[in-house]
């Protein structure tokens, strides 16, 4: 049997569950995509009870077929995503997804208080975002609608810790989770925000800050599934972004600014030395927390979703997938220019989010395109527009060297125009195909690997790029635009 480490990569679309071997390498993968569940009034409710019960049946199927020995355990997710249990540990309310709506005047509610606590959103390190984007939004969901359900809570866990919770029992919270636009985490003093959790009456519910190096172990009734009498090491969960950071930033010399891509395309800069201001919240600019308390200046536009449902409605209304040809990409992209305004995109998922949050909420009017092909380049032109405002956003310090992440560096046009629009910075792929299971490995990899100090070989291909007149105009233009519609 090969000893290995079990990775749980819990994402909007897909849960993917990952063994790496001693040397960080993936040797086996499977994966679900479990829909959420539809509640009242515009909520929605990540089926977390699918997910872990898909899980459990995972481990049996690896510990039947006695090929692989676990010998520890992982988890990472996406985040702004809470579980609120009783005292009999039980969940209490159901787990809210981030994306449902809010109820009609709770934003403005929850902004207006918000700026009552000292320092605001900037101590906070975030704005207040739409949906229940900022985790501390829905704790006042909960203290001021469903007041019953938040005396009874007993702890409220982010996802990767309730998961190690229901297989160890752990009561922790963990560093990147808080970290990431919760409006829960103090940046100046880098502890939680006290004057948040005091006002929403949850000091005592949040359990406590987890050391990274304080593991625990996996109960017996799991072992049992594995058939393991071993020790299995189960390390404390953390948020995906944060995860796929550490992977690079752990296996790297030179300064980078990480393009991380999949249902956000989320702009990293670890390197940044910087004080954020309010003109940083305006513009989408906030911080990120690393496991071990580290600051990165962060930006973030919700493209890979917006993609998604541009994309299908592009296949519904040409009646074929597009394909994307290299050679035809620069006479789209001329013929664009030429009439900048025609055609251009107009958002559905990105409304509210990003750094323009303002921006028109339309369905997109692709009656302007004479083929799939050409409707889909000005798709990848607009969407690479915002996801280089965000990458340039967060590199004050001029780092030369960018690096794309995840799902987008599978899409040729939209790759070479973010490369064309990053010049003179490089423009970098890689072949770590899942940075965020990995670097959640990582984690973990030194408590059970003889090597421990080992990290994946990661090789990186320049994206080469053309020189096509009219780009940077182009650019500033709908930059122009969009910074107009938000005032």
């Amino acid at each position: 049997m090969r000893d290995v480490s079990l990775i749980l990569d819990i994402g909007k679309s897909n849960t993917r569950l990952f063994l790496f071997d001693e040397n960080v390498n993936i040797v086996h993968e499977t994966r679900i995509s479990i829909p959420m569940l539809q509640g009242d009034d515009g909520f929605l409710f990540d089926d977390f009870e699918s997910i872990f019960n898909w899980f459990l049946r995972q481990l049996k199927i690896i510990g039947d077929d006695r090929e692989f020995c676990i010998r520890a355990l992982n988890v990472c997710s996406f985040g702004a995503t809470m579980a609120h249990i009783d005292d009999n540990g039980q969940l209490i309310h159901p787990i809210v997804a981030y994306t449902s709506k809010s109820p009609e005047g709770l934003d403005d509610e929850f902004r207006a208080w918000i700026q009552t606590i000292p320092g605001g959103n900037i101590q906070l390190g975030t704005p207040v975002l739409c949906q229940f984007l900022n985790v501390a939004k829905q704790l006042y969901y909960l203290r001021k609608f469903k007041p019953e359900i938040a005396d009874k809570v007993r702890f409220s866990f982010f996802l990767p810790q309730y998961f190690i919770y229901r297989l160890t029992g752990a009561i922790v919270s963990e560093a990147s989770c808080y970290g990431t636009h919760t409006c829960l985490w103090d940046f100046h003093m880098m502890a939680p925000s006290f004057d948040i959790l005091d006002g929403l009456g949850w000091l005592e519910k949040m359990p406590r800050l987890n050391n990274p190096l304080n593991l625990c172990q996996l109960n017996n009734e799991y072992k049992k599934l594995i058939r393991t009498t071993k020790s299995l090491t189960v390390g404390p969960g953390v948020h995906d972004t944060a995860a796929a950071l550490s992977a690079y930033w752990q296996s790297m010399d030179e300064e980078f600014v990480l393009l991380t891509t999949g249902s956000w395309n989320i702009a990293l800069n670890p390197f940044a030395d910087f004080s954020l201001t309010e003109a940083d919240l305006a513009s989408g600019t906030r911080y990120y927390l690393t496991p071990h308390l580290q600051r990165v200046r962060a930006s973030r536009v919700f493209a890979g979703r917006e993609h998604e449902l541009q994309l299908q409605r592009i296949c519904d209304h040409f009646g074929v997938q597009p394909v994307t040809p290299e050679k035809s990409l620069t006479e789209y992209l001329q013929k664009f220019f030429a009439n900048p305004s025609c055609g251009m995109l107009t958002a559905t998922a990105m409304v509210g989010t990003g750094p323009f949050p303002n921006m028109p909420k339309s369905d997109w009017n692709l009656d302007v395109f004479d083929t799939a092909e050409e409707a889909y380049a000005r798709l990848c032109l607009d969407l690479a527009v915002l996801t280089a405002f965000c990458l340039e956003n967060v590199n004050h310090n001029n780092v030369q060297r960018y690096i794309v992440d995840g799902k987008f560096n599978q899409n040729p046009w939209f790759i070479k125009i973010l490369a064309m629009l990053l010049q003179p910075n490089e423009l970098y792929s890689s072949n770590l195909a899942e940075a965020g299971a990995t670097g959640a490995a990582m984690a973990i990899h030194h408590f059970w690997a003889p090597e421990p100090e080992i990290t994946p070989q990661i090789k990186f291909k320049k994206i080469e790029i053309d020189h096509i007149a009219g780009l940077r105009v182009y650019a500033e233009w709908l930059l122009s635009y969009y910074t107009d519609l938000n005032g």
